[in-house]
């Protein structure tokens, strides 16, 4: 360091030369020092505080520290090159900014005073000879109004109601209520099951443990028609049930109407047969609903029931077997 001097005075190099017995200098280095302009403006406009900001690794990724009320959050960004070479970037007010120069603008606003024109103006526009049609009234001034009476009026209220119109609600716009999908081994639908000749144990619905399932139901916007749907497939493809119902709820009484299809093969008193037999199920039902509250109602239930064994034909003898078939009527009261 002491070898070296940095911008010294020619007194000083004359000094340090005749100290060491030297003529001249031994080396000079020249440092290139020029003036440029910055240009400094926000690349974000966060309307929270930053907390800090830090550019790391040669990749130009700006890591960013952000206070949200109560939490810190930490973002990782890309430095925005054509910001940067744009330089001259306005960045946009925060809300809170903008609410402060709104009422900014407000205060001055009702500082504002109204100059009055001077009287000399005031009696060149009375003294205005020429008509146009387009001047204003010239006050009365036979007639005061000063100290006269004047009656009030009392203003009758329209009601609002009284001008509204009822207009018709159709057609009915419908929605989806619900959608259930799956595997399971629900009921589809509950009712009666046939007669097994005293043999167990009691198959439900289509005596498969292991059924694909899909309902659907759908109901329009005031809920004043309901419609529901579903099917469900054994895995053989062969024992299937199918159900559809739909509701009429704007009336009082409420009226509904069910209808329920499913095939079982090999149903039981036909499962040791030389035959290959299948019954088919179809039930038609009617409800009709009267509630006494949102609770409590009277439901009545009339249906009617088919159940059809019909054998598979597998030679002569079997196209002779007549098809046996039972047929039920359904009727039950319940208060719910």
């Amino acid at each position: 360091g002491d070898e070296v001097l940095r911008n010294p005075e020619r007194t000083e190099v004359d000094s340090v030369l005749k100290d060491w017995s030297k003529n001249d200098i031994d080396s000079v280095g020249f440092v290139a020092i020029t003036n440029d302009s910055s240009y400094v403006f926000p690349l974000t406009n966060y309307q929270s505080s930053m907390l800090e900001t830090r550019t790391a690794g040669d990749n130009q990724m700006v890591s960013e520290v952000v206070k949200l009320g109560n939490l810190k959050l930490l973002y990782r960004l890309k430095v925005n090159e054509s910001v940067l070479r744009r330089r001259n970037v306005t960045a946009r007010p925060t809300e809170f900014r903008r609410q402060q120069i709104e009422e900014m603008k407000a205060a001055n606003r009702k500082q504002a005073i109204l100059q009055r024109l001077p009287d000399s103006v005031k009696k060149k526009q009375e003294e205005n000879v020429f008509n146009t049609g387009f001047e204003d009234e010239k006050t009365d001034t036979t007639q005061s109004k000063l100290g006269k009476v004047v009656k009030s009026v009392e203003m009758k209220k329209q009601a609002v109601l009284k001008k509204a119109k009822v207009y018709e609600y159709r057609p009915p716009k419908f929605f989806n209520d619900y959608l259930v999908s799956g595997f399971n081994n629900s009921v589809l639908v509950t009712r009666f099951q046939p007669y097994q000749g005293g043999a167990g144990p009691i198959q439900l619905s289509n005596n498969d443990p292991f059924n694909g399932i899909l309902r659907v139901g759908t109901s329009d916007l005031f809920e004043d028609w309901k419609f529901a749907g579903g099917f469900r497939i054994s895995p053989d493809l062969k024992n299937n049930e199918y159900v559809f119902s739909a509701q009429y709820l704007k009336k009082r009484l409420d009226y509904g109407l069910t209808y329920y299809r499913s095939a079982v093969k090999n149903p039981p008193l036909y499962n040791d047969s030389a035959f290959f037999a299948k019954q088919f199920t179809n039930l038609y039902q009617a409800t009709i609903t009267y509630p006494f509250n949102r609770i409590q109602s009277l439901r009545f239930n009339i249906g009617y029931r088919s159940d059809k064994y019909v054998a598979l034909s597998t030679g002569p003898s079997s196209l002779k077997r007549t098809f046996d078939r039972n047929t039920y009527g359904l009727a039950h009261i319940e208060y719910v």
